[in-house]
Protein backbone atom coordinates (compact mmCIF):
# COMPACT_ATOMS: atom_id res chain seq x y z
CA UNK A 1 0.00 0.00 0.00
CA UNK A 2 2.97 2.56 0.77
CA UNK A 3 4.79 1.68 -2.47
CA UNK A 4 1.40 2.37 -4.20
CA UNK A 5 1.14 5.87 -2.51
CA UNK A 6 4.93 6.71 -2.94
CA UNK A 7 4.53 5.82 -6.98
CA UNK A 8 1.44 7.92 -7.16
CA UNK A 9 3.55 10.57 -5.29
CA UNK A 10 5.99 10.10 -7.65
CA UNK A 11 3.92 10.47 -10.77
CA UNK A 12 1.87 13.56 -9.72
CA UNK A 13 4.98 15.66 -8.48
CA UNK A 14 8.22 14.27 -10.36
CA UNK A 15 5.83 13.79 -14.06
CA UNK A 16 6.35 17.58 -14.33
CA UNK A 17 9.25 20.28 -15.04
CA UNK A 18 10.98 21.53 -11.68
CA UNK A 19 9.68 25.13 -11.43
CA UNK A 20 6.34 23.47 -11.00
CA UNK A 21 7.72 21.25 -8.46
CA UNK A 22 9.58 23.72 -6.85
CA UNK A 23 6.49 26.33 -6.27
CA UNK A 24 4.39 23.62 -5.57
CA UNK A 25 6.82 22.50 -2.57
CA UNK A 26 7.33 26.24 -1.64
CA UNK A 27 3.55 26.87 -1.42
CA UNK A 28 2.74 23.81 0.40
CA UNK A 29 4.89 23.81 2.64
CA UNK A 30 4.26 28.02 3.21
CA UNK A 31 0.71 26.80 4.15
CA UNK A 32 1.00 24.55 6.95
CA UNK A 33 2.99 27.17 9.24
CA UNK A 34 0.74 29.90 7.94
CA UNK A 35 -2.51 27.74 9.00
CA UNK A 36 -0.74 27.14 12.67
CA UNK A 37 0.29 30.52 12.78
CA UNK A 38 -3.49 32.07 12.37
CA UNK A 39 -4.81 29.82 14.74
CA UNK A 40 -2.08 30.75 17.44
CA UNK A 41 -3.15 34.50 16.22
CA UNK A 42 -6.57 33.87 17.49
CA UNK A 43 -6.23 32.23 20.74
CA UNK A 44 -2.75 34.06 21.95
CA UNK A 45 -3.53 37.71 20.83
CA UNK A 46 -3.06 39.47 24.07
CA UNK A 47 0.33 37.40 24.54
CA UNK A 48 1.77 38.58 20.97
CA UNK A 49 0.72 42.27 21.71
CA UNK A 50 2.22 41.96 25.21
CA UNK A 51 5.38 40.71 23.37
CA UNK A 52 5.78 43.06 20.93
CA UNK A 53 4.66 46.26 22.87
CA UNK A 54 7.31 45.33 25.65
CA UNK A 55 9.57 44.80 23.00
CA UNK A 56 8.82 48.33 21.99
CA UNK A 57 9.34 49.79 25.20
CA UNK A 58 12.97 47.59 25.23
CA UNK A 59 14.02 49.17 22.12
CA UNK A 60 12.83 52.62 23.70
CA UNK A 61 15.01 52.22 26.69
CA UNK A 62 17.71 50.70 24.74
CA UNK A 63 17.39 53.90 22.31
CA UNK A 64 17.68 56.33 25.71
CA UNK A 65 20.67 54.87 27.06
CA UNK A 66 22.38 54.95 24.15
CA UNK A 67 21.52 58.59 23.35
CA UNK A 68 22.96 58.72 27.23
CA UNK A 69 25.95 56.45 26.77
CA UNK A 70 26.74 58.93 23.22
CA UNK A 71 26.16 61.97 25.47
CA UNK A 72 28.31 61.19 27.95
CA UNK A 73 31.14 59.96 25.93
CA UNK A 74 31.03 63.19 23.49
CA UNK A 75 31.67 65.00 27.31
CA UNK A 76 34.34 62.82 27.93
CA UNK A 77 36.05 63.25 24.48
CA UNK A 78 35.43 66.88 24.90
CA UNK A 79 37.62 67.28 28.08
CA UNK A 80 40.42 64.93 26.53
CA UNK A 81 40.50 67.25 23.83
CA UNK A 82 41.15 70.31 26.14
CA UNK A 83 42.76 68.46 28.52
CA UNK A 84 45.32 66.85 25.16
CA UNK A 85 44.78 70.64 24.10
CA UNK A 86 48.75 71.50 23.36
CA UNK A 87 48.48 75.59 23.25
CA UNK A 88 47.01 75.18 26.93
CA UNK A 89 49.07 72.70 28.10
CA UNK A 90 52.42 74.76 27.30
CA UNK A 91 50.88 77.61 28.51
CA UNK A 92 50.20 76.02 31.95
CA UNK A 93 53.85 74.62 31.81
CA UNK A 94 55.76 77.58 30.43
CA UNK A 95 54.02 79.89 33.81
CA UNK A 96 55.04 76.96 35.85
CA UNK A 97 58.43 77.46 34.76
CA UNK A 98 58.56 81.10 34.07
CA UNK A 99 60.28 83.06 36.60
CA UNK A 100 58.19 86.25 36.04
CA UNK A 101 54.46 85.78 34.79
CA UNK A 102 52.02 87.44 33.65
CA UNK A 103 48.76 85.54 35.01
CA UNK A 104 46.32 87.69 33.04
CA UNK A 105 47.97 87.02 29.45
CA UNK A 106 47.88 83.33 30.65
CA UNK A 107 44.71 83.39 32.02
CA UNK A 108 43.37 84.91 28.56
CA UNK A 109 45.34 82.27 25.95
CA UNK A 110 43.81 79.61 27.69
CA UNK A 111 40.13 81.02 27.87
CA UNK A 112 40.74 81.95 24.39
CA UNK A 113 41.59 78.46 23.13
CA UNK A 114 38.51 76.74 25.05
CA UNK A 115 36.27 79.41 23.92
CA UNK A 116 37.38 78.59 20.29
CA UNK A 117 36.73 74.82 21.18
CA UNK A 118 33.27 75.14 22.77
CA UNK A 119 32.44 77.55 19.51
CA UNK A 120 33.13 74.31 17.93
CA UNK A 121 32.26 71.46 19.84
CA UNK A 122 28.67 73.03 21.28
CA UNK A 123 26.66 70.81 23.85
CA UNK A 124 23.07 71.59 24.50
CA UNK A 125 23.23 70.71 28.03
CA UNK A 126 26.54 72.30 28.76
CA UNK A 127 26.33 75.03 31.65
CA UNK A 128 29.84 75.46 32.35
CA UNK A 129 33.83 74.84 31.48
CA UNK A 130 36.35 75.66 33.48
CA UNK A 131 40.33 75.06 33.92
CA UNK A 132 41.92 74.70 37.23
CA UNK A 133 45.33 75.23 37.58
CA UNK A 134 47.31 73.48 40.54
CA UNK A 135 50.46 75.23 39.75
CA UNK A 136 51.21 76.96 43.24
CA UNK A 137 53.66 79.10 42.23
CA UNK A 138 52.29 80.65 39.31
CA UNK A 139 48.35 82.29 39.38
CA UNK A 140 46.79 82.49 36.27
CA UNK A 141 43.18 83.79 35.79
CA UNK A 142 40.92 84.01 32.92
CA UNK A 143 37.19 83.51 31.91
CA UNK A 144 37.76 79.72 31.84
CA UNK A 145 40.79 79.28 34.21
CA UNK A 146 41.66 79.98 37.63
CA UNK A 147 43.87 78.40 40.85
CA UNK A 148 43.01 75.65 42.36
CA UNK A 149 41.75 77.10 45.26
CA UNK A 150 38.74 78.94 43.65
CA UNK A 151 37.36 75.28 43.38
CA UNK A 152 38.06 74.60 47.70
CA UNK A 153 34.67 76.13 48.60
CA UNK A 154 32.67 73.79 45.98
CA UNK A 155 30.92 70.94 47.13
CA UNK A 156 32.35 68.40 44.66
CA UNK A 157 36.10 69.29 45.14
CA UNK A 158 36.26 67.62 48.54
CA UNK A 159 35.88 63.92 46.08
CA UNK A 160 38.19 65.04 43.61
CA UNK A 161 40.56 65.52 46.20
CA UNK A 162 40.68 62.81 47.82
CA UNK A 163 40.02 60.79 44.29
CA UNK A 164 36.58 59.04 46.19
CA UNK A 165 34.77 59.45 42.67
CA UNK A 166 33.99 57.07 39.77
CA UNK A 167 33.40 59.41 36.35
CA UNK A 168 31.11 62.38 37.62
CA UNK A 169 30.08 64.99 40.46
CA UNK A 170 26.51 65.52 41.23
CA UNK A 171 25.63 68.91 42.20
CA UNK A 172 22.13 68.98 43.29
CA UNK A 173 21.59 72.62 44.61
CA UNK A 174 22.78 73.90 41.17
CA UNK A 175 21.25 70.56 39.47
CA UNK A 176 24.47 69.82 36.98
CA UNK A 177 26.78 67.07 36.50
CA UNK A 178 30.16 67.68 36.67
CA UNK A 179 32.89 65.45 34.52
CA UNK A 180 37.16 66.30 35.37
CA UNK A 181 39.88 65.14 33.43
CA UNK A 182 43.65 65.83 34.52
CA UNK A 183 45.85 67.82 32.78
CA UNK A 184 49.43 66.52 32.58
CA UNK A 185 52.87 67.70 30.77
CA UNK A 186 54.87 64.92 29.07
CA UNK A 187 58.27 65.41 29.70
CA UNK A 188 60.14 63.12 26.49
CA UNK A 189 63.69 64.00 27.87
CA UNK A 190 63.17 62.90 31.51
CA UNK A 191 60.22 60.09 30.44
CA UNK A 192 58.06 61.56 33.19
CA UNK A 193 54.35 63.46 33.36
CA UNK A 194 54.19 66.66 35.57
CA UNK A 195 50.49 67.28 37.06
CA UNK A 196 49.58 70.85 35.66
CA UNK A 197 45.76 70.63 36.90
CA UNK A 198 42.23 70.10 35.68
CA UNK A 199 39.61 70.39 33.47
CA UNK A 200 35.77 70.77 34.32
CA UNK A 201 32.71 70.21 32.70
CA UNK A 202 29.03 70.83 34.57
CA UNK A 203 26.58 70.08 32.51
CA UNK A 204 22.53 70.61 33.30
CA UNK A 205 21.08 66.95 34.29
CA UNK A 206 17.54 68.09 32.96
CA UNK A 207 19.09 68.60 29.84
CA UNK A 208 21.28 65.76 29.60
CA UNK A 209 18.45 62.95 31.27
CA UNK A 210 15.25 64.19 30.05
CA UNK A 211 13.52 61.79 27.62
CA UNK A 212 13.19 62.78 24.73
CA UNK A 213 10.60 60.41 22.67
CA UNK A 214 7.06 61.90 22.44
CA UNK A 215 3.99 60.05 21.55
CA UNK A 216 1.52 61.39 18.69
CA UNK A 217 -0.22 63.40 21.58
CA UNK A 218 3.36 65.29 21.93
CA UNK A 219 3.78 63.95 25.59
CA UNK A 220 5.95 61.89 27.09
CA UNK A 221 4.68 57.90 27.38
CA UNK A 222 6.99 57.18 30.02
CA UNK A 223 9.87 58.41 32.80
CA UNK A 224 12.50 57.94 34.19
CA UNK A 225 14.84 57.87 37.33
CA UNK A 226 18.42 57.73 37.61
CA UNK A 227 20.58 56.70 40.32
CA UNK A 228 23.95 55.98 40.47
CA UNK A 229 25.83 53.17 41.67
CA UNK A 230 25.40 53.84 45.66
CA UNK A 231 21.84 54.39 45.36
CA UNK A 232 21.86 58.17 45.24
CA UNK A 233 18.95 59.65 43.32
CA UNK A 234 20.56 61.72 40.41
CA UNK A 235 17.31 62.83 38.15
CA UNK A 236 13.40 62.23 37.85
CA UNK A 237 11.34 62.87 35.18
CA UNK A 238 8.75 63.37 37.58
CA UNK A 239 8.72 64.62 41.04
CA UNK A 240 6.57 61.61 42.09
CA UNK A 241 8.82 59.06 40.88
CA UNK A 242 11.73 60.96 42.94
CA UNK A 243 10.06 60.82 45.94
CA UNK A 244 8.97 56.78 45.44
CA UNK A 245 13.03 56.16 45.18
CA UNK A 246 13.94 57.83 47.71
CA UNK A 247 10.98 55.75 50.10
CA UNK A 248 11.58 52.64 48.16
CA UNK A 249 15.34 52.31 46.83
CA UNK A 250 16.90 48.63 47.03
CA UNK A 251 13.59 46.85 46.98
CA UNK A 252 10.59 46.32 44.60
CA UNK A 253 10.99 48.56 41.13
CA UNK A 254 14.04 49.92 42.42
CA UNK A 255 15.77 46.55 43.20
CA UNK A 256 19.40 47.55 40.67
CA UNK A 257 20.07 43.25 41.17
CA UNK A 258 16.62 42.00 39.13
CA UNK A 259 16.50 41.97 35.29
CA UNK A 260 12.83 40.81 34.68
CA UNK A 261 9.92 43.09 34.30
CA UNK A 262 7.31 43.92 36.63
CA UNK A 263 3.80 44.13 35.78
CA UNK A 264 1.51 46.37 38.24
CA UNK A 265 -2.32 47.23 37.34
CA UNK A 266 -0.77 50.16 35.79
CA UNK A 267 2.68 49.98 35.12
CA UNK A 268 5.67 47.86 33.10
CA UNK A 269 9.09 48.96 34.67
CA UNK A 270 11.93 48.24 33.02
CA UNK A 271 15.73 48.44 34.47
CA UNK A 272 19.16 49.43 32.95
CA UNK A 273 22.69 50.10 33.47
CA UNK A 274 25.04 52.56 32.09
CA UNK A 275 28.96 51.38 32.59
CA UNK A 276 30.41 54.48 30.99
CA UNK A 277 28.30 56.09 33.62
CA UNK A 278 27.91 54.17 36.27
CA UNK A 279 24.57 54.85 36.22
CA UNK A 280 21.09 52.89 36.88
CA UNK A 281 18.11 53.89 35.24
CA UNK A 282 14.41 52.62 35.81
CA UNK A 283 12.12 52.85 33.30
CA UNK A 284 8.01 53.16 33.76
CA UNK A 285 5.57 52.69 30.91
CA UNK A 286 1.78 53.08 30.91
CA UNK A 287 -0.10 50.03 30.33
CA UNK A 288 -3.05 51.59 28.96
CA UNK A 289 -1.25 51.47 25.50
CA UNK A 290 -1.37 47.44 25.50
CA UNK A 291 -5.08 47.75 25.44
CA UNK A 292 -4.81 50.15 22.37
CA UNK A 293 -2.44 47.85 21.04
CA UNK A 294 -4.70 44.72 20.84
CA UNK A 295 -7.60 46.68 19.40
CA UNK A 296 -5.13 47.81 16.72
CA UNK A 297 -3.77 44.35 16.19
CA UNK A 298 -7.02 42.27 15.44
CA UNK A 299 -7.92 45.11 12.64
CA UNK A 300 -4.37 44.62 10.96
CA UNK A 301 -3.23 41.45 11.45
CA UNK A 302 -5.38 39.49 8.43
CA UNK A 303 -4.33 42.09 5.93
CA UNK A 304 -0.57 41.58 7.06
CA UNK A 305 -1.14 37.50 6.95
CA UNK A 306 -2.56 38.10 3.60
CA UNK A 307 0.20 40.27 1.99
CA UNK A 308 3.25 38.15 3.57
CA UNK A 309 1.50 34.93 1.75
CA UNK A 310 1.48 36.56 -1.36
CA UNK A 311 5.19 37.65 -0.89
CA UNK A 312 6.24 34.12 -0.05
CA UNK A 313 4.27 32.82 -2.98
CA UNK A 314 6.01 35.69 -5.60
CA UNK A 315 8.91 35.01 -3.66
CA UNK A 316 8.95 31.30 -4.59
CA UNK A 317 7.84 32.05 -8.15
CA UNK A 318 11.00 34.13 -8.53
CA UNK A 319 13.43 31.88 -6.46
CA UNK A 320 12.49 28.73 -8.53
CA UNK A 321 12.36 30.92 -12.09
CA UNK A 322 16.14 31.59 -11.50
CA UNK A 323 16.85 27.79 -9.90
CA UNK A 324 15.59 26.50 -13.54
CA UNK A 325 17.35 29.22 -15.46
CA UNK A 326 20.82 27.71 -13.84
CA UNK A 327 19.78 24.01 -14.53
CA UNK A 328 18.56 25.08 -17.98
CA UNK A 329 21.65 26.66 -18.69
CA UNK A 330 23.97 23.10 -18.05
CA UNK A 331 21.11 21.11 -19.78
CA UNK A 332 21.77 22.87 -22.75
CA UNK A 333 25.69 22.88 -22.12
CA UNK A 334 25.01 19.31 -22.49
CA UNK A 335 23.36 19.15 -25.66
CA UNK A 336 26.00 21.09 -26.91
CA UNK A 337 28.34 18.39 -25.57
CA UNK A 338 26.62 15.91 -27.22
CA UNK A 339 26.12 17.34 -30.65
CA UNK A 340 29.96 17.82 -30.37
CA UNK A 341 30.50 21.35 -29.35
CA UNK A 342 32.58 21.71 -26.64
CA UNK A 343 33.67 25.34 -26.28
CA UNK A 344 32.42 27.02 -23.10
CA UNK A 345 30.13 30.15 -24.22
CA UNK A 346 28.51 30.79 -21.15
CA UNK A 347 28.70 29.97 -17.42
CA UNK A 348 26.76 29.76 -13.86
CA UNK A 349 26.96 32.33 -11.22
CA UNK A 350 26.54 31.80 -7.72
CA UNK A 351 28.41 29.60 -4.98
CA UNK A 352 26.08 27.02 -4.01
CA UNK A 353 26.55 22.83 -5.76
CA UNK A 354 25.05 23.71 -9.06
CA UNK A 355 27.53 26.15 -9.73
CA UNK A 356 29.98 23.70 -8.73
CA UNK A 357 28.61 21.14 -11.00
CA UNK A 358 28.85 23.81 -13.54
CA UNK A 359 32.54 24.21 -13.04
CA UNK A 360 33.33 20.59 -12.74
CA UNK A 361 31.39 20.08 -16.49
CA UNK A 362 33.33 23.07 -17.77
CA UNK A 363 36.72 21.59 -16.53
CA UNK A 364 35.58 18.38 -18.15
CA UNK A 365 34.66 19.84 -21.63
CA UNK A 366 38.23 22.12 -21.37
CA UNK A 367 40.23 18.32 -20.56
CA UNK A 368 38.36 16.81 -23.29
CA UNK A 369 38.78 19.76 -26.24
CA UNK A 370 42.61 19.22 -24.90
CA UNK A 371 42.78 15.95 -25.40
CA UNK A 372 41.45 16.18 -28.59
CA UNK A 373 43.38 18.86 -29.97
CA UNK A 374 46.50 17.01 -28.73
CA UNK A 375 45.49 13.80 -29.89
CA UNK A 376 44.57 14.52 -33.13
CA UNK A 377 44.90 18.49 -34.21
CA UNK A 378 48.86 18.55 -32.95
CA UNK A 379 49.41 15.30 -34.65
CA UNK A 380 48.77 16.24 -37.94
CA UNK A 381 50.62 19.61 -36.98
CA UNK A 382 53.83 17.79 -36.13
CA UNK A 383 53.26 15.89 -39.41
CA UNK A 384 52.61 18.71 -41.64
CA UNK A 385 55.72 20.76 -39.68
CA UNK A 386 58.27 17.46 -40.32
CA UNK A 387 57.01 17.24 -44.08
CA UNK A 388 57.50 21.11 -44.53
CA UNK A 389 61.26 21.22 -42.89
CA UNK A 390 62.43 18.02 -44.91
CA UNK A 391 61.30 19.92 -48.44
CA UNK A 392 63.34 22.57 -47.04
CA UNK A 393 66.46 21.00 -45.90
CA UNK A 394 69.47 21.96 -47.37
CA UNK A 395 72.80 20.12 -47.21
CA UNK A 396 75.49 22.29 -45.90
CA UNK A 397 78.14 21.21 -47.44
CA UNK A 398 76.13 21.62 -50.49
CA UNK A 399 75.52 25.76 -49.75
CA UNK A 400 79.47 25.78 -48.79
CA UNK A 401 80.64 24.21 -52.52
CA UNK A 402 77.95 26.42 -54.20
CA UNK A 403 79.99 29.79 -52.14
CA UNK A 404 83.62 28.38 -53.28
CA UNK A 405 82.95 27.53 -57.03
CA UNK A 406 80.98 31.89 -56.81
CA UNK A 407 84.79 32.63 -55.83
CA UNK A 408 86.56 30.71 -57.72
CA UNK A 409 84.63 31.81 -61.04
CA UNK A 410 85.13 35.37 -60.08
CA UNK A 411 88.83 35.34 -59.64
CA UNK A 412 88.84 33.25 -63.08
CA UNK A 413 86.81 36.48 -64.18
CA UNK A 414 89.05 39.07 -62.46
CA UNK A 415 85.82 39.83 -60.57
CA UNK A 416 87.86 40.29 -56.71
CA UNK A 417 85.30 41.79 -54.98
CA UNK A 418 82.63 39.59 -55.79
CA UNK A 419 85.40 36.49 -54.41
CA UNK A 420 86.24 38.79 -51.55
CA UNK A 421 82.31 38.73 -50.92
CA UNK A 422 81.89 34.96 -51.34
CA UNK A 423 85.09 34.31 -48.80
CA UNK A 424 83.63 36.34 -46.27
CA UNK A 425 80.15 35.46 -46.71
CA UNK A 426 80.90 31.41 -46.22
CA UNK A 427 83.07 32.08 -43.17
CA UNK A 428 79.98 33.72 -41.52
CA UNK A 429 78.03 30.90 -42.47
CA UNK A 430 80.16 28.62 -41.47
CA UNK A 431 80.47 30.36 -38.49
CA UNK A 432 76.68 30.13 -37.73
CA UNK A 433 75.66 26.45 -39.15
CA UNK A 434 79.42 25.29 -38.37
CA UNK A 435 79.11 21.66 -36.24
CA UNK A 436 81.11 23.13 -33.16
CA UNK A 437 78.09 25.00 -31.77
CA UNK A 438 79.15 25.92 -28.52
CA UNK A 439 77.63 28.26 -25.77
CA UNK A 440 81.38 29.84 -25.77
CA UNK A 441 83.35 31.62 -28.20
CA UNK A 442 86.54 33.19 -27.94
CA UNK A 443 86.75 36.85 -28.32
CA UNK A 444 89.25 37.17 -30.97
CA UNK A 445 86.67 34.41 -32.70
CA UNK A 446 83.19 36.82 -31.90
CA UNK A 447 85.90 40.10 -33.18
CA UNK A 448 86.60 38.19 -36.99
CA UNK A 449 82.99 37.20 -37.07
CA UNK A 450 81.99 40.64 -36.60
CA UNK A 451 84.85 42.24 -39.03
CA UNK A 452 83.39 39.49 -41.75
CA UNK A 453 80.15 41.07 -41.05
CA UNK A 454 81.34 45.21 -41.22
CA UNK A 455 83.16 43.87 -44.45
CA UNK A 456 80.43 42.90 -46.31
CA UNK A 457 78.63 46.06 -44.93
CA UNK A 458 81.05 48.80 -45.98
CA UNK A 459 80.97 46.95 -49.23
CA UNK A 460 77.23 47.86 -49.42
CA UNK A 461 77.50 51.08 -48.11
CA UNK A 462 80.63 52.35 -49.41
CA UNK A 463 82.36 55.25 -47.60
CA UNK A 464 79.07 55.37 -45.14
CA UNK A 465 81.54 54.85 -42.22
CA UNK A 466 84.85 54.47 -40.97
CA UNK A 467 85.85 51.14 -38.30
CA UNK A 468 88.09 51.62 -35.57
CA UNK A 469 89.26 48.65 -33.01
CA UNK A 470 90.39 48.94 -29.92
CA UNK A 471 91.37 45.93 -28.25
CA UNK A 472 92.82 44.85 -25.37
CA UNK A 473 95.61 42.01 -26.17
CA UNK A 474 94.95 40.22 -22.47
CA UNK A 475 91.72 39.99 -23.32
CA UNK A 476 91.06 37.99 -27.01
CA UNK A 477 91.19 34.75 -25.58
CA UNK A 478 88.96 35.40 -22.84
CA UNK A 479 85.47 33.57 -23.30
CA UNK A 480 82.23 35.26 -24.58
CA UNK A 481 78.65 34.15 -24.97
CA UNK A 482 78.07 33.61 -29.62
CA UNK A 483 76.39 35.71 -31.61
CA UNK A 484 76.53 38.89 -29.21
CA UNK A 485 78.90 41.38 -31.09
CA UNK A 486 77.34 41.27 -34.31
CA UNK A 487 73.83 42.24 -33.69
CA UNK A 488 75.04 45.61 -31.50
CA UNK A 489 77.26 46.35 -34.23
CA UNK A 490 74.69 46.08 -37.00
CA UNK A 491 72.45 47.89 -35.30
CA UNK A 492 74.94 50.64 -34.95
CA UNK A 493 75.27 50.79 -38.98
CA UNK A 494 71.44 50.30 -40.19
CA UNK A 495 69.94 52.14 -36.87
CA UNK A 496 73.18 55.07 -36.90
CA UNK A 497 75.28 55.88 -39.15
CA UNK A 498 73.69 55.02 -42.47
CA UNK A 499 71.18 57.26 -41.40
CA UNK A 500 74.03 60.47 -40.90
CA UNK A 501 74.46 62.64 -43.80
CA UNK A 502 77.93 62.42 -43.53
CA UNK A 503 80.82 59.96 -43.03
CA UNK A 504 80.71 58.42 -39.71
CA UNK A 505 82.65 56.43 -37.33
CA UNK A 506 82.25 52.98 -35.54
CA UNK A 507 84.45 52.44 -32.24
CA UNK A 508 84.78 49.08 -30.95
CA UNK A 509 86.54 48.09 -27.95
CA UNK A 510 87.01 45.30 -25.45
CA UNK A 511 88.81 45.34 -21.82
CA UNK A 512 89.14 44.19 -18.30
CA UNK A 513 87.51 46.08 -15.80
CA UNK A 514 87.94 44.52 -12.40
CA UNK A 515 86.61 40.98 -12.54
CA UNK A 516 84.49 41.92 -15.75
CA UNK A 517 85.08 41.78 -19.44
CA UNK A 518 83.88 45.12 -21.31
CA UNK A 519 82.52 45.43 -24.50
CA UNK A 520 81.88 48.72 -26.19
CA UNK A 521 80.51 49.97 -29.81
CA UNK A 522 80.16 53.63 -30.44
CA UNK A 523 78.98 55.12 -33.19
CA UNK A 524 78.37 59.33 -33.89
CA UNK A 525 75.36 58.54 -36.04
CA UNK A 526 71.67 59.72 -35.47
CA UNK A 527 71.33 58.85 -31.69
CA UNK A 528 68.16 58.46 -29.88
CA UNK A 529 66.07 60.71 -27.62
CA UNK A 530 66.30 60.34 -23.78
CA UNK A 531 62.55 59.14 -23.78
CA UNK A 532 63.33 56.36 -27.12
CA UNK A 533 67.02 55.58 -24.71
CA UNK A 534 64.45 54.96 -21.75
CA UNK A 535 61.90 53.00 -23.77
CA UNK A 536 64.68 50.80 -25.40
CA UNK A 537 66.15 49.82 -21.68
CA UNK A 538 63.50 49.20 -19.79
CA UNK A 539 62.23 46.94 -22.93
CA UNK A 540 65.20 44.36 -22.93
CA UNK A 541 64.95 44.33 -18.92
CA UNK A 542 61.49 42.88 -19.64
CA UNK A 543 61.74 39.49 -20.10
CA UNK A 544 57.66 39.28 -19.84
CA UNK A 545 57.23 42.27 -22.15
CA UNK A 546 55.61 40.97 -24.88
CA UNK A 547 55.06 44.26 -26.85
CA UNK A 548 55.38 44.11 -30.65
CA UNK A 549 58.88 45.74 -30.98
CA UNK A 550 61.23 46.91 -34.32
CA UNK A 551 64.20 44.89 -35.74
CA UNK A 552 66.47 46.82 -33.49
CA UNK A 553 64.77 46.15 -29.97
CA UNK A 554 64.19 43.02 -30.61
CA UNK A 555 68.29 42.16 -31.75
CA UNK A 556 69.25 43.84 -28.34
CA UNK A 557 66.78 42.89 -26.19
CA UNK A 558 67.54 39.09 -27.25
CA UNK A 559 71.23 39.56 -26.54
CA UNK A 560 70.50 41.63 -23.21
CA UNK A 561 68.33 38.11 -22.13
CA UNK A 562 70.83 35.14 -23.38
CA UNK A 563 73.15 37.37 -21.06
CA UNK A 564 71.27 37.31 -17.79
CA UNK A 565 69.96 34.09 -18.55
CA UNK A 566 73.64 32.25 -18.67
CA UNK A 567 75.69 34.91 -16.66
CA UNK A 568 73.16 36.02 -13.91
CA UNK A 569 71.62 39.55 -13.69
CA UNK A 570 74.62 41.08 -12.34
CA UNK A 571 75.90 41.16 -16.04
CA UNK A 572 73.67 43.00 -18.95
CA UNK A 573 73.95 46.01 -21.31
CA UNK A 574 73.63 49.79 -20.93
CA UNK A 575 72.79 52.42 -23.37
CA UNK A 576 74.05 55.86 -23.63
CA UNK A 577 72.41 57.96 -26.31
CA UNK A 578 72.60 61.93 -27.24
CA UNK A 579 70.09 62.77 -30.40
CA UNK A 580 72.38 63.98 -33.43
CA UNK A 581 75.89 63.27 -31.74
CA UNK A 582 75.81 58.90 -31.18
CA UNK A 583 74.77 56.01 -29.32
CA UNK A 584 77.27 53.81 -26.96
CA UNK A 585 75.96 50.03 -26.10
CA UNK A 586 78.19 48.65 -23.15
CA UNK A 587 78.12 45.00 -22.36
CA UNK A 588 79.17 43.61 -19.32
CA UNK A 589 80.60 40.16 -19.22
CA UNK A 590 81.89 37.99 -16.91
CA UNK A 591 85.70 36.77 -17.40
CA UNK A 592 86.13 33.18 -18.52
Amino acid sequence: MWNKVKKLMHQLIHSHGIFYQLVVFTVTVSLLPFGFFIYTVNKETSSLIEVELINSYKQVQAQYMSGIKYKISLYHDSLAKISGNTVIINTLYELSRAEETNSVTSGNTVSREIGNFLSIDTHDELKNCMIYSTIRNAPIYGKKVTTIGAAAGESWFPYYENREYDNFFVNKQENVLSFVEDIVYQDISIVGTEHLGFVKMDVYINGLFAPAIEDESGEVFYNVVIADTHQNLIYASREEYGLLFEENKGTGFFNPGREEIIYDNKTISLYSTLEEGDLQAYFFFDVSQLNNKKDDFQKTVMPVILIVFLIILSASFAFSRSFTRRINILVNKMQKAQSGDLAVTEFIEGKDEIKKLDDHFNLMLYKLNNMVHENYVQKLEKKETQLRNLRLQINPHFLYNTLETIGAIAVINKVYEIAALTEKLGEIFRYSLGRNQKDYVTLKQELLHTQNYIYIQKVRFGDKFEVYYNIDKSVENRGILRFILQPIVENAITHGLVKTKGRGSLEISAYREQNQLVLKVEDDGIGMTREQTEYLMKHMNDADDQEEQTQMGIGIKNVNQRIKMVCGNEYGMEINSTLNQGSCFTIYLPLK
